[in-house]
């Protein structure tokens, strides 16, 4: 997994700068997410990991491990969201039952198998873990953020179900089961 940053107009590389090795740790080589922070910086989830990164010249500024549930080498943080207090919400998903890198993992494997998705909440000021919880099941989508009745909420689309995890800002996420209805 790595980042480069690319010469807009004449599309030339400026910098590359390598996040995880997947090969040499033995890693689900899955697509991250690459966003930029209220300061400027950049924030890169890959494999296992959260970074923050300089935009001038690539240069890995913070990163922290997250938790993972299951085998860390099946799994793989795909996406964050901020929270209103400047905190990062992630989650994982995994592959099961397969060595196949890529989305093709869903394919090969057996996701509905797979362990129940990692939700955690990192400071982005300290670049530590806040919170972690597991969702009740894999959560294959994106996580998702907004401020309902001066809360945030966390979203997350399980295969049959949806769940709106509340963050009051102190305590780990507890979740609201909200079932989806089914096709007639």
């Amino acid at each position: 997994a790595q980042v480069a940053r690319l010469d807009a107009r004449t599309l030339e590389q400026v910098w590359c700068t390598r996040l995880v090795n997947t090969a040499e740790l033995d890693r689900w080589n899955y697509m991250g997410v690459l966003g930029v922070l209220p300061d400027g910086d950049l924030i890169a989830i890959a494999s296992d990991r959260i970074f923050r990164l300089s935009p001038h010249d690539g240069e890995i500024l913070a990163e922290t491990t997250l938790p993972v549930a299951g085998p860390v080498r099946d799994a793989a943080y795909n996406g964050y969201t901020m929270l209103s207090d400047g905190r990062i919400a992630a989650k994982t998903v995994h592959r099961h039952g397969t060595d196949v890198d890529g989305f093709a993992a869903f394919m090969a494997g057996n996701a509905f198998a797979a362990p129940g998705s990692t939700v955690t909440i990192i400071d982005s000021a300290t670049w530590s873990v806040v919170a972690s919880v597991q969702a009740p099941e894999h959560i294959g989508g994106r996580i998702t953020s907004t401020v309902l009745d001066g809360h945030d909420v966390i979203y997350l689309v399980g295969f049959t179900n949806l769940y709106r995890w509340r963050w009051d800002g102190t305590t780990p996420v507890s979740y609201t089961h909200l079932t989806l209805p089914t096709k007639r």
